[in-house]
């Protein structure tokens, strides 16, 4: 695979990429950053766009960087989020010296369409990568289990997700992935950073849009507060355009339909 690098030409980086057996082509671009990075991905038939979270444009307040917002927005491919090697809360696995490890990824789902094509990617990369799969499902916080005058309910909704998710994990594990599953209570955002943190998760593979967003055009809220505040590499899928003849590797059974209430 060949690898563009967007910015001024630079035969350092060239060559310290080449040294790592990675093909690169160089491009100098005038214009708009994220319109290019776009523009380019889709010339070069690019599978996954990669790039840093924080850029020029990026104020200290857990906001994204336009360019990383418009091309997580636009961009027709997966695209992987790097954050800052600073943060304290949890090291960034791509900022450490070596060589890179992903040894075990996240994968929020809450069976929409968008959030079934992540998991496509996840089981894609965890076969690849050799790591392990955490699904991870949030219930509302009025399902979940501090909500007393619903513990009935919360019971069999609760049941009910485990047995779907039982599933995902055995047509991953049929596929070749070692793979578990958890269920949290809370806001979906916080709830998926604090699996990932305690999970110790590489990466974290999630779609753009879920239950509250379904824009095509705008990042959903869950996805935008995870690349806020994440500590590791995010991975955001609109689409399922990398996997072979685009066909499902799961069950299209197990995909919820969007007039239905998830989480």
């Amino acid at each position: 695979q060949t690898l563009d690098v967007i910015k001024q030409k630079d035969p350092s980086l060239e060559k310290m990429l080449r040294n790592h057996g990675v093909p690169v082509t160089i491009r100098r671009i005038a214009g708009d950053p994220g319109a290019q990075i776009v523009a380019v991905g889709r010339q070069a038939g690019a599978d996954v766009i990669a790039m840093g979270l924080q850029g020029h444009t990026h104020l200290p307040y857990g906001l994204i960087g336009s360019t990383v917002e418009r091309v997580t927005k636009t961009g027709i491919c997966p695209v992987l989020t790097v954050p800052l090697p600073h943060k304290q809360a949890s090291p960034c696995v791509l900022g450490a010296p070596g060589p890179v490890s992903i040894r075990r990824i996240l994968a929020p789902v809450d069976f929409s369409i968008p959030s079934m094509d992540a998991l496509e990617c996840a089981i894609h990369f965890a076969r690849g990568l050799r790591a392990e799969l955490m699904l991870v499902h949030v219930l509302e916080p009025a399902h979940s289990d501090w909500d007393l005058n619903r513990t009935e309910e919360h019971a069999h909704i609760h049941t009910s997700w485990e047995a779907r998710l039982k599933e995902l994990v055995d047509e991953a594990k049929a596929l070749g992935v070692l793979a578990s599953y958890d269920i949290r209570g809370g806001l979906p955002a916080d709830s998926i950073l604090a699996g990932a943190l305690q999970h110790q998760c590489d990466l974290i593979v999630m779609g753009t849009h879920g239950r509250q967003g379904r824009d095509r055009e705008k990042v959903g809220s869950v996805a935008e507060g995870v690349l806020k505040q994440a500590n590791c590499p995010v991975l955001t899928v609109k689409n399922s355009k990398f996997l072979p003849g685009g066909r499902r590797s799961i069950s299209n059974a197990l995909v919820q339909q969007d007039n239905v209430k998830r989480y």
